[in-house]
């Protein structure tokens, strides 16, 4: 479950196309089609972000790996608000170096310096306070430790001997990655990105 197991890239999700005569009809309007173990996919627009991030809610671990856990703004971070600028959402990549990942989902018809950067940075500067930092733990740790399953799932990921908010806080201590989820990357993006050590675009 290492970052390069994340077998996604940018350029538009595919969805399953129908069968019969509505798939001449997408032929012919040009849309591209992608044809795997006789499954017909096309090519899906994006129409906003919610779309997409719900797409990611709901293909975390194909895209970080199965040895991963996603927390989603919406419902997982939501005890974050006041700390500042919340971050679509946050993974935890298990294995033996351990690594966190800020993750931003954004659409290539936004502008990056507008919208990703001043999002990441004031994220990255509040959690250089040491009381910011501690809620953040302390909220990931209440997600993980209210679910059975993604407690028993941490525990067999860390050692059963370890104890989960040690680990936390000792992982969100470290820098983490810059990941970026966007439909199709951008020259914009890349240059926007590059003040940043440690980062990942998919």
């Amino acid at each position: 479950g290492d970052s390069s197991d994340a077998g996604v890239h940018a350029g538009g999700g595919g969805k399953g196309a129908g069968q019969g005569g509505g798939d001449v009809r997408r032929k012919s309007e040009g849309v591209k089609m992608l044809l795997i173990d006789g499954v017909k996919y096309q090519e899906w627009e994006i129409s906003n972000e919610d779309e997409l991030e719900q797409m990611v809610i709901e293909h975390a671990q194909d895209i970080f790996g199965e040895n991963s856990i996603y927390f989603d703004k919406k419902q997982k971070l939501k005890s974050l608000a006041g700390v500042g600028s919340i971050p679509d959402g946050l993974v935890i990549m298990f294995g033996s170096v351990p690594q966190w990942h800020i993750v931003e989902v954004e659409l290539s018809s936004h502008d990056p310096y507008a919208h990703i950067v001043p999002q990441v940075d004031k994220f990255i500067n509040g959690i250089d306070n040491q009381n910011t930092r501690n809620k953040l733990v302390d909220t990931l740790y209440n997600v993980i430790n209210s679910d059975e399953l993604l407690k028993r799932e941490t525990r067999q990921a860390i050692g059963l001997d370890k104890d989960i908010h040690k680990f936390l806080a000792d992982l969100i201590s470290r820098p983490p990655t810059i990941t970026i989820i966007i439909e199709k990357a951008t020259d914009q993006l890349e240059e926007a990105l590059r003040k940043y050590a440690q980062k990942k675009i998919i």
